[in-house]
């Protein structure tokens, strides 16, 4: 399968040839995800049996574990009993995923103290939203000026739904000098 290729572009084609057979399962280009017809299981399990056999076990010899067994010899069967594997699209975890980062970059990204960080951050952010909701469940009713004109009272209220003023949470630091928070019985041991 690799002729004469040295074994990192060897390495390389396995790799492609692996994505090959991710797009076939997972690909965007299908009319329905859900449904796989007989012809398009058939290339399927070619595509895997090909890449167990010729191109895994050429590098690494003849190796025999759970995994490349199940794909070189029980995807078709399991395409065909159970569908396609339509859970492969990460679009949703993906997007999730995202507030992790954003909260990574704001920590220090140094020491045990980053997951603590990121944790507060998560509180803070699933905080604000709790609260804005208990601050618009308020009957607009509740939240009129006295003597204001009726398009005064709307636009107040609007204005109001619109602020964080009720919020307890700012998500703002404060600044300490080093030495006070040095003090602090859970960073007494920094440095």
């Amino acid at each position: 399968m690799y002729k004469d290729l040295p074994i990192h572009d060897a390495v390389l084609t396995m790799f492609c040839k692996a994505a090959e057979l991710n797009n076939l399962l997972f690909g965007d280009n299908v009319l329905d995800p859900n449904v796989l017809f007989d012809e398009n299981i058939d290339a399927i399990e070619r595509a895997a049996t090909s890449l167990a056999v010729d191109y895994v076990q050429n590098i690494y010899g003849d190796i025999h574990t759970t995994k490349l067994h199940r794909l070189a010899r029980h995807l078709g069967d399991e395409l065909r009993n159970r569908g396609n594997l339509w859970e492969g699209d990460t679009s949703v975890n993906e997007h999730l995923h995202g507030a992790c980062k954003r909260m990574y970059r704001r920590s220090n990204k140094r020491g045990p103290g980053v997951a603590l960080q990121m944790m507060r951050c998560e509180e803070t952010q699933s905080q604000v939203p709790l609260e804005l909701t208990e601050i618009d469940a308020i009957e607009p009713s509740e939240r009129h000026v006295e003597g204001a004109a009726s398009d005064d009272k709307d636009k107040r209220a609007r204005h109001e739904r619109m602020t964080t003023g009720g919020v307890s949470l700012t998500g703002r630091g404060q600044t300490a000098a080093v030495g006070d928070l040095s003090l602090l019985w859970g960073l007494a041991s920094l440095t």
